[in-house]
């Protein structure tokens, strides 16, 4: 009994002992899954072009530069998050940047009209995303490619803006309403700190709900979705609804943040720019890959370079080329990625059925069983 007392103690302190080893293996691999996500990529282009701008000029690290940064990039990373959900589900949204120009003129107007600004920004937001809704149901049920329909959707959303403000800016009166584009807490802007909210919103949504569940399947392979089940249409018209609301939003800051609404403050880089962001995050092109945390980093690089090369004052001239070059970068990646992916996939299926076919007492059949002369003639082979 006694011994069996031993045995039963040792075997403890073993278990113990042993309880604790797994720990560190952990915690590596855990480092070894974050550093493998996309993510990790872009936060490290992030820091190695921040500090590449920062040893040619030293004023790009300093807290005033960095605001200013996360300030003009606000915009940028909403209208990015709103692309990924869509990119997500296999299409596109060529619409953000007009709506968000819509967005802008429409709560200057509406807050002009003595509405408090909160909800100003609340109706212009909820007004641009029926925009996205009515561009999912063009997608979806009239099956017209989604940049046909987003293209279409462009052109409404700058004939809105220019109708609605007479072509001309329309001043803010509500001075309270700088606050969202203007003010900072703790040294960090507004904007940048509702956008990291949005950031945990979409990321809890896609990995936490049906519906983003539902966007990667759509994006995977839309007739198997349909297939099983899912409903294609409503998850499509979501997203592009999500779009719609998140450009209102990035409209809404800029009116804000110069207090005026202006027609075309989304139609130049703007909707350039939240593809790029979203693309070089890792949301890829063809639907299914890419989150929304990856859009907002995306978006960040994005407004890294461009803040980077203001700092070092290079010419506006070449900062599209700059940034087209940063896209072509990423869908390459994308493209190249896809393809190694499958072909890995095609690669390993086969070994499997090799594996499969050589293991004992497993046996894949030569032909069809003999049939009867007189019933069915001579036996064929597949």
């Amino acid at each position: 009994m006694a011994e069996v007392d031993e045995t039963e103690k040792r075997a403890g302190q073993v278990s113990a002992e042993g309880g604790s080893t797994p720990e560190p293996r952990r915690v590596r691999s855990l480092l070894a899954d974050a550093i493998s996500k996309p993510e990790a990529g872009t936060v490290v282009l992030i820091v190695l072009v921040g500090l590449g701008f920062a040893l040619l000029n030293s004023h790009f690290f300093t807290s005033g530069n960095l605001a200013t940064l996360t300030l003009d990039a606000t915009v940028v990373m909403a209208l990015a998050i709103g692309q990924a959900f869509v990119l997500l589900t296999g299409n596109i949204d060529l619409s953000c940047g007009s709506l968000a120009a819509f967005g802008g003129v429409l709560v200057a107007i509406i807050a002009n009209a003595g509405v408090p600004w909160e909800l100003a920004v609340l109706l212009a937001c909820l007004t641009t995303g029926v925009a996205g809704v009515i561009n999912g149901v063009i997608t979806y049920y009239a099956r017209i490619p989604s940049f046909l329909a987003t293209f279409g959707m462009l052109g409404v959303g700058e004939s809105l803006a220019l109708l609605l403000s007479n072509a001309t800016s329309v001043q803010v009166n509500n001075v309270s309403f700088a606050y969202l584009g203007v003010s900072s807490v703790g040294g960090v802007p507004v904007a940048f700190v509702i956008v990291l909210g949005i950031v945990l919103v979409a990321e809890m949504l896609l990995r936490r709900t049906v519906f983003g569940f539902d966007l990667y399947a759509i994006g995977g392979n839309q007739r198997g979705a349909e297939l099983a089940g899912i409903r294609v249409g409503r998850v499509q018209i979501g997203a592009f609804a999500f779009s719609g609301l998140l450009a209102g939003f990035g409209g809404c800051i800029t009116t804000s943040q110069l207090m005026a609404g202006y027609p075309s403050s989304g139609t130049g880089d703007t909707l350039f720019d939240a593809i790029a962001g979203a693309v070089v995050g890792g949301v890829s092109l063809f639907g299914g890959v890419g989150t929304a945390l990856g859009a907002f980093l995306g978006a960040l690089l994005i407004g890294t370079i461009q803040d980077g090369l203001n700092v070092v004052a290079i010419s506006y001239s070449w900062q599209p080329l700059i940034i087209g070059v940063v896209i072509v970068i990423g869908v390459t990646y994308d493209v190249t990625a896809r393809r190694t992916h499958i072909a890995s996939r095609v690669k390993a299926l086969g070994g499997l059925r090799g594996r499969a076919g050589a293991a004992p007492g497993f046996e894949l059949p030569a032909s069809p069983p003999t049939e009867q002369a007189g019933e069915a003639g001579p036996r064929t082979h597949p």
